[in-house]
């Protein structure tokens, strides 16, 4: 079982690619993402700069992953949950709901040393949303 703790902490640095199929649009971000300890889980924090239709943006996020029981929970930075992450076998397929429209995730890693990567891919669905999200994190 991968521990979330172990593989994460430390600095890596992620290349986001983002579809907006509604809008028609594509972009791109990259940045860096800390995994800091925090208790007994981690605080995720991301800082980057988007480039979406024509423009550049900013970009930061802040999540913690914690153990709730056996298992361990994504949350956003206010404390909602965002997903269960289990990489036990070295993948994971999550879901959330946001409002009506959701987030289903395919989460991998790669390899266990200096070189190990963490991709993410989302796949959002709903009446306000039609979006692809694929992040590439590469341990620094």
């Amino acid at each position: 079982m991968i521990d979330p703790i172990e593989f994460f902490t430390g600095a890596w640095q992620f290349e986001r690619q983002v579809e907006d199929r509604l809008a028609g649009e594509t972009g791109d971000a990259r940045g860096m993402a800390i995994f800091e300890p925090d208790g007994d889980g981690l605080i995720w924090a991301e800082t980057g700069e988007l480039h979406f239709a024509g423009r550049t943006f900013e970009a930061s996020r802040r999540m913690s992953i914690t153990r709730e029981g056996e298992r361990w929970l994504v949350r956003f930075e206010d404390g909602r949950p965002f997903h269960y992450l289990d990489l036990s076998d070295g993948q994971d397929q999550a879901e959330h709901l946001c409002v009506a429209d959701l987030y289903t995730g395919d989460l991998r890693t790669e390899g266990d040393g200096p070189g190990r990567l963490f991709r993410t891919r989302w796949r959002v669905e709903g009446p306000a949303k039609d979006q692809l999200i694929d992040t590439v994190y590469r341990v620094m």
